[in-house]
């Protein structure tokens, strides 16, 4: 199963550093990560949803496939991807997953 990290970034070093968390330190999880990084540079668009939809424009999914967006100054937990993996098998016909995130 495929999971697309999609990360559009005015950092690409701080967008890099996520990636390599990602390879290195997540648990055990049954996604083969696939990972779009879209520099925004001086772009007006300060979220980058015009760099979210240009990288959803240019995937090549296949059949099962999910797409993560990410911001390029957050580290996720290192269950997240094994979590997820869990929630999809519990709910195969899912279409979309939502995590809500907590502050401390």
């Amino acid at each position: 199963m495929q999971l697309f990290l999609l990360i559009p970034s005015v950092r690409p070093e701080w967008a890099w550093r996520c990636v390599r968390f990602y390879l290195t330190q997540m648990t055990p999880h049954p996604f083969e990560l696939r990972t779009i990084i879209a520099s925004q540079n001086r772009m007006p668009d300060p979220k980058g949803a015009n760099n979210l939809n240009a990288m959803i424009d240019m995937l090549e999914p296949c059949d099962p496939s999910w797409v993560f967006t990410l911001a390029d100054d957050t580290i996720q937990h290192p269950s997240l991807f094994a979590r997820l993996g869990q929630v999809i098998e519990s709910n195969p016909d899912a279409r979309a997953i939502v995590f809500a995130m907590r502050h401390p």
